[in-house]
């Protein structure tokens, strides 16, 4: 009794949170190093896997493998240490639905169950492309459960009636709880460590304690007993744990705590021996949709419909260090899952930013806005942030220790953006971030190296930038405009009205199409003016003349200047040739991704409306659905290359205006 008096009275100290600065204190004064948040890495991104949302996550036994599942009614095994690309992955498909629940098994790596709305239970194995085992079931299934010995799989569907399917067999044995009886909402499952209790999270804010029996397979379907329970199990208890439904419950590998999050927004941490709530949680504006325990049970992550996920660790309940703090954008909540890793080889805030899959995107147009808002500049393409100002002012704008008078927003040249990028590279390391700069590749300004840099710099950004005081960029460089005309690394054009230069016109050298006289100095009209009219051949000017009176012959060092002259206006035609091919191959590329954004939203539509459903009733509907995603492979296909047709069999479509640089 006293502790359950205990645990509410802690309920009433809802939102007693440390202030941060004891919260770091509390490190300091038992000698803890405080984690350095502000260096973690940013998360992965796995994208393309899935053409609807993904409904569930988790990590196979070694932790080495995410297996993910959607609306698509695809698996798909991702191995994120080796690759991020959808072509690493492994996909499996078999269910007629979209698949609500996975779990992974929890000694053998290599199986994992999924359960999807077609009321079937799929068991798999990661080496075979098929499913091993198909269990029917009596509803749409949304929750999934492994028993700690592997053996068994506890299965919930949208009727509330919870399930027992023998694993090994793929047999299904009885019911545990049946819904017709009994409709108490159930939102999740979760075993006891040792297997002997199934606990039940419930609508009415109630955790339901089910003791199970010690064979299971003994007991086959048979009549239900007192409030829909298989004669087999008992209720141990109704445990009052929040005044909301429960929509999470995860218990922590070492037995020690259980963690419950609520429709109430609040996350409440009990004991696992006499159910004593240690702390609640209450600093949540939206409630908690997914929580997970690391593998070593010290750390708790929260994630759902607030704009960032939190990690709490376990020894020290009060705190709530906030890992991704927003200023200025979202990360598009909810996030619909959360799942740990069962191992852990790298620092707690590292392993938060990896393994929490997350699938996120921005395109070039929403960093070249946000680049412009942040800094107050002009920019009109990513290409622009080559010479590695725009990526110096934006590490100032969260520690504010870059020395902006020492960066060039005016660099146009190669050894100008070197002297950026070297005071960029002495702030990251300053700063201790371990991020390698590709200066080689930034600084040659195509669009592809600083996009996926620019992609990196944003979510760096994201993860640490406080939001304290207002930045003003135009002040920190000191009235430096940003020219977005001039793009770095590119050389003008002569005065010709944008025509490509010609190389025997790069040379200050009169013309031999008329009089007209040299741009560089008069020469006067002597007998070697022939001469000089004729053309330079492409390995240098091999004549010699007669000088006249005061002036000297050319010099060994005239002579190479003409030739470095000639080379570099070449250059300049091939750079042009080169920038012509990236602009068509990016007018091509947001073609295709118009046509995939189409594609998907309308899957999407079509998915939604099937969901509302527990079958596909509507045959149109399912062509359809067949239809874009063949098309979405097509797609998906040609985003490994693109080749140009060769001139003979095809030219090129005139680039229209809107679409060039």
């Amino acid at each position: 009794m006293s502790a359950r008096l205990a645990g509410r009275e802690a309920y009433r100290g809802v939102g007693q949170l440390e202030d941060p600065p004891t919260d770091a204190s509390f490190f300091t004064r038992r000698h803890i190093n405080y984690p350095p948040f502000t260096s973690a890495r940013p998360p992965k991104e796995l994208r393309g896997g899935h053409s609807a949302g993904v409904r569930a996550l988790a990590w196979n036994a070694t932790g080495d493998v995410l297996m993910s599942c959607g609306s698509d009614q695809l698996v798909r095994a991702w191995h994120p240490e080796k690759s991020t690309e959808v072509r690493s992955t492994t996909e499996f498909a078999g269910h007629l639905g979209q698949i609500s629940a996975i779990a992974c098994h929890p000694t053998n790596p290599h199986l994992f169950a999924t359960g999807g709305i077609d009321k079937s239970v799929r068991l798999w194995d990661l080496r075979v492309s098929t499913a091993t085992k198909v269990v029917s079931t009596p509803g749409s299934n949304i929750n999934l459960a492994y028993h700690p010995e592997g053996r068994y799989l506890a299965v919930g569907d949208k009727s509330e009636t919870v399930s027992l399917v023998n694993a090994d067999q793929g047999t299904f044995l009885h019911k545990i709880k049946d819904g017709s009886l009994n409709r108490e909402e159930i939102n999740e499952l979760a075993w006891s460590p040792d297997g002997t209790m199934l606990l039940l999270p419930m609508g009415s804010g109630t955790i339901g304690f089910l003791g199970a029996p010690h064979t299971p397979d003994a007991h086959a379907e048979a009549a239900t007993g007192p409030h829909g329970l298989h004669p087999s199990w008992h209720c141990i208890m109704h445990h009052q744990a929040h005044p909301a439904a429960i929509f999470c419950i995860k218990w922590d590998p070492t037995k020690r705590v259980v963690a419950t999050a609520a429709a109430d927004s609040t996350v409440a941490i009990w004991d696992a021996s006499i159910w004593d709530c240690h702390h609640i949680f209450s600093d949540f504006k939206f409630p908690a949709r997914s929580i997970d325990f690391s593998c070593d049970g010290e750390w708790l992550a929260v994630g759902g419909e607030d704009s960032h996920l939190s990690l709490i660790p376990r020894i020290l309940p009060m705190l709530a260090l906030v890992l991704l703090p927003l200023a200025r954008r979202p990360l598009r909540p909810p996030y619909g899952s959360i799942a740990y890793p069962n191992r852990l080889h790298v620092h707690v805030n590292h392993v938060t930013m990896t393994r929490c899959c997350r699938i996120m995107s921005a395109s070039r147009t929403e960093l070249i806005a946000w680049v412009n808002e942040l800094l107050a500049l002009n920019y009109t393409k990513v290409e622009q942030c080559g010479n590695g100002a725009a990526y110096a002012q934006i590490i100032d704008s969260i520690y504010g220790n870059v020395p902006m008078s020492r960066i060039n927003f005016g660099a146009r040249h190669e050894y100008e953006s070197l002297t950026n990028y070297k005071v960029l590279q002495n702030v990251f390391n300053k700063n201790r971030i371990s991020k390698p700069i590709p200066v080689d590749r930034l600084v040659r300004c195509k669009m592809q190296d600083n996009l996926e840099f620019l992609q990196w710099i944003k979510r760096f950004w994201d993860l640490n930038y406080t939001g304290e005081g207002l930045y003003d960029p135009e002040a920190r460089r000191a009235g430096q405009p940003g020219n977005p005309a001039d793009t770095p690394m590119r050389r003008p054009a002569s005065g010709n009205g944008g025509a490509r230069p010609r190389p025997s016109s790069a040379a200050p050298r009169p013309s031999t199409a008329g009089p007209r006289p040299s741009a560089v100095r008069p020469r006067p009209s002597t007998a070697s003016q022939p001469v000089r009219s004729a053309p330079v051949s492409s390995a240098g000017p091999r004549r010699m003349s007669v000088a006249p009176r005061g002036v000297r012959g050319p010099s060994a060092a005239a002579i190479s200047n003409e030739t470095i002259q000639q080379l570099s206006a070449e250059i300049d035609e091939m750079k042009l040739s080169v920038d012509s091919l990236e602009r068509e191959r990016d007018f091509y590329f947001g073609k295709l991704r118009d046509v995939e954004v189409l594609i998907q939203e309308r899957l999407g539509e079509l998915v939604q409306l099937t969901d509302e459903g527990e079958e596909i009733n509507d045959p149109n509907g399912a062509s359809e659905v067949e239809t874009l995603k063949q098309i979405q492979g097509v797609l998906y296909k040609t985003e490994e290359g693109f080749e140009l047709p060769d001139a003979a069999e095809a030219e090129p479509e005139p680039l229209d205006d809107t679409e060039t640089f």
